[in-house]
């Protein structure tokens, strides 16, 4: 390339002002007013610092132009000498053709870094299922074939030069040489249109740094498993060192930890083979800079030659590594300058763990001081050595806590119920004040989701003054059903062609079986049977939409909620009840049967509780346990495309919102994600008793549980995500789940506060309250409106 050619800034490189960097950040670098970051995301490249003059010099190059063109258009509009501007800009383009921060016009390099296959494309015999990871060099995939497990593919991305051809073929050697037990097993290697490739197993798991942050937010329980994290992180590296092999590359995102225990280290570009002669014996260094050790930190400053990775250096790196995963900050305070940070490795002592907001624990704390000491021959003779010391620490300080677990706090929880119910008791502001956002009346948002909650609430607590306040706001919803605002907003896009004519969750039907429940709970069996003849009556009106918050399937939620509830007495016609919800039953499957298989289906596409398969499914199991109606023919078939479109990730699993997402549209939700999925499997189970369905169970749980997205409600959030650990628990008696529907319950009593919604039960701190009030009776929770509320004998 000549310096008179064309250059041109790739699409994707940002500049920004140092003043518009978090305070954090603008701590711990040197910089001028009026100076900038480069950054190009996804390069291996680090974040740069530039006066305001060279990025105006740099935005030049947003179009293609030469060096000679940028400079005389920066000096005319600057009134600066050409001359001198291209002598002091050259040293800062020459490193930035170097960093392939300023490239060829026209070149591939110009363009975004972006995924180049995308799900379904064959890629060196296997199918494509996801992208995981891209670089400016490689790329990584989960991908699949016929009769083949799920693997990883890393593949090089065009021009990447030989040099990273060089780390993948070292990659493939050392996985040859290790025997799977702490690394993924090579599966395939070779060529692909000119590309090099490894195929790898594909590792269950989720980055160290991640399962710790989760680990540490459960309390008691977590910080157990967190200490077995930190064992099974050195057991995995005691294995790799016995078979003589050097990681050279220890961060967090190089050790994936697996839900149900054990770990697995991977990126084995930089290893090295301890002793052996060559290029696998003798590897240039590379890795993450707060994992240095002390010896490779000094030469970084320039003060002698730079060491090959070694045991003892590996052990400087894991020290680091659990100091992060205990107490989730580094070890010491990095500078972001690089010299600075070098210094601080080569001399500064580790923070104490009380410094970081932890509780001291001074044996732990003793052995990775010993493990972070700066003299090589003061750490452990080996990592099996520590492992073995760390062993004993945890044993006795398991001991120590044989009292068992600390409860988890729910105070927050109880608060948030505490205030709700002062709100909308007999007497209460909002009750006296009522409703000031629309939709007032339904069950989603208005006064027929309080009375809701408050019934619930009043059967667990068994306080008839709550249910008294129950009975006026399900009065209220009725009353005021014809005002406008009633069931609609359109600011919400809440409108009568969005929601439907027939919905309980949006509509006067849902109204109607409030009304119902609340009169069975209060002996009044006329009140009850007026508002179930009412319901049948409204929600009886031809609709096309079949799915459970818009419509039919909804309807068939609310026959099953009723009859469950509703006595066999004189005074209740059940029979037009059960004709009813079979009649739906039977219309919605009789439409379902002229669709495709779910994931050739055009008509539906989505696939979660809400608005979807899983949806018009749970609803079919969940008439077919109220009512003992048969189950439509086809429910095992349509189970079985569902389960099938399930994706691994890490322990756990999940669906794409939709048939046609992105790769990256998966939530953790009731509404559209794997919450809503949990109750789908675990009724599954319950009526065929298929293990498969338990496990598909389990899985959604896991993803569900390991989201980290602050929505708090009920529908979308972390509310909505503990009633589903609720039903695995009631489902399967296993503490874990309730412990973390705890968890999680605490979490949206924080979060919800900021909920646009605020008087919302599906959107707002009304959920969360019923949540915090089935918390503390966990073994009768039920999703609102949605799971059995217990009244038939499980």
């Amino acid at each position: 390339m000549a310096i008179t050619d064309s250059l041109v800034l790739p699409d994707d490189i940002v500049l920004t002002p140092v003043a518009d960097l978090p305070a954090p950040v603008r701590e711990q670098i040197t910089y001028d007013e009026g100076d900038y970051a480069i950054t190009r995301p996804r390069s291996r490249t680090p974040s740069s610092i530039i006066d305001s003059g060279a990025a105006a010099l740099l935005e030049r190059f947003r179009e293609p132009t030469t060096v000679v063109e940028a400079v005389i258009g920066y000096s005319r509009s600057h009134d600066a000498d050409p001359a001198q501007t291209l002598e002091d800009a050259f040293p800062l383009i020459q490193r930035l053709l170097g960093a392939r921060l300023l490239v060829p016009a026209g070149s591939e390099e110009a363009s975004q870094i972006a995924a180049q296959f995308q799900e379904g494309d064959a890629v060196a015999g296997w199918d494509v299922l996801r992208c995981v990871q891209v670089l400016e060099d490689t790329e990584l995939y989960q991908v699949g074939r016929e009769g083949d497990s799920e693997a990883a593919l890393k593949i090089l991305r065009p021009a990447s030069g030989e040099a990273v051809a060089r780390t993948l073929r070292r990659e493939a050697a050392v996985l040859r040489h290790l025997d799977g037990s702490v690394s993924p097993r090579l599966l395939d290697e070779g060529q692909w249109e000119g590309r090099a490739f490894l195929v790898m197993e594909w590792c269950p798991g989720m980055p160290a740094d991640a399962s710790a942050e989760r680990l540490r937010r459960q309390g008691g329980e977590g910080e157990a498993a967190l200490r077995r994290l930190c064992g099974d992180v050195l057991a995995a590296y005691t294995r790799l060192h016995a078979q003589g092999v050097v990681h050279s590359d220890i961060h967090p995102r190089n050790v994936l930890a697996a839900d149900d225990g054990g770990v697995k280290i991977i990126d084995f570009g930089w290893a090295r083979l301890d002793g052996r002669p060559g290029e696998l014996g003798r590897v240039e260094r590379a890795g993450v800079g707060f994992f240095y050790e002390p010896e490779l930190a000094q030469a970084r400053r320039g003060h002698g030659h730079t060491p090959l990775s070694s045991f003892a250096g590996e052990q400087y790196a894991l020290g680091a590594l659990l100091y992060l995963l205990l107490t989730g900050a580094h070890y010491l305070d990095f500078s972001v300058e690089k010299h600075e940070m070098m210094r601080q490795i080569v001399e500064d002592s580790p923070r104490p763990f009380a410094a970081r907001g932890r509780t001291p624990w001074p044996e732990a704390e003793a052995l990775l001081a010993r493990a972070l000491s700066k003299n090589p021959s003061v750490r452990f003779p080996s990592v099996a050595a520590w492992a073995a010391q760390w062993e004993e620490v945890c044993a006795a300080d398991a001991a120590t806590d044989a009292a068992g677990l600390p409860p988890i706090d729910l105070t927050p929880a109880t608060g948030l119920l505490d205030q709700v119910l002062e709100r909308v008791k007999l007497g209460g502001s909002l009750t006296t004040a009522g409703l000031s956002t629309a939709p007032f009346c339904s069950v989603n948002n208005g006064a027929a989701g309080i009375a809701y909650a408050l019934y619930r609430i009043a059967m667990v607590r068994d306080e008839a003054g709550l249910l008294s306040a129950a009975d006026l706001w399900a009065a209220r919803a009725l009353r005021e059903s014809t005002r406008e605002g009633a069931f609609d907003n359109p600011s919400l896009e809440l409108t009568t062609d969005v929601t439907g004519p027939v919905t309980p969750f949006h509509t006067l039907s849902g109204v109607h079986a409030v009304r119902a429940l609340i009169g069975h709970s209060m002996g009044d069996f006329v009140t009850a049977q007026n508002a179930v003849d009412a319901f049948l009556r409204t929600a009886g009106t031809p609709c096309a939409n079949l799915d459970v918050t818009l419509g039919r399937s909804g309807v068939l939620l609310g026959c099953a909620l009723l009859l469950e509830a509703l006595p066999d007495n004189p005074l209740m016609n059940r029979r037009a009840l059960t004709d009813f919800g079979n009649m739906v039953l039977s219309e919605i499957w009789a439409e379902v049967e002229t669709y495709r298989a779910i994931p050739d289906c055009t008509e539906l596409t989505f696939l979660g509780v809400a608005h979807g398969w899983a949806g018009l499914l749970y609803a079919a199991l969940r008439w077919h346990e109220a009512a003992g109606a048969a189950l439509p023919a086809s429910v095992p078939a349509r189970l079985g495309q569902l389960a099938a479109l399930a994706e691994p990730v890490g322990a756990g699993a999940r669906w794409k919102r939709t048939t046609g997402s992105g790769h990256r549209d998966y939530w953790s939700g009731w509404c559209n994600g794997t919450a809503g999925f949990v109750h789908l499997w675990t009724r599954a189970h319950r009526v065929f008793r298929d293990e498969a369905y338990l496990n598909l169970a389990e899985q959604a749980a896991r993803h569900s549980w390991e989201a980290a997205e602050p929505i708090g409600d009920l529908c979308c959030g972390l509310a909505g995500r503990s009633y589903a650990m609720l039903a695995l628990y009631k489902h399967t008696g296993d503490a874990l789940w309730r412990r973390r529907a705890q968890d999680l319950g605490v979490q949206a009593a924080r979060c919800i506060p900021t909920a646009l919604l605020h008087d919302s039960l599906y959107k707002g701190d009304i959920g969360v309250a019923l949540l915090a009030a089935d918390l503390a009776c966990p073994e009768a929770a039920a999703m609102p409106f949605f799971e059995s509320e217990g009244w038939l004998p499980s």
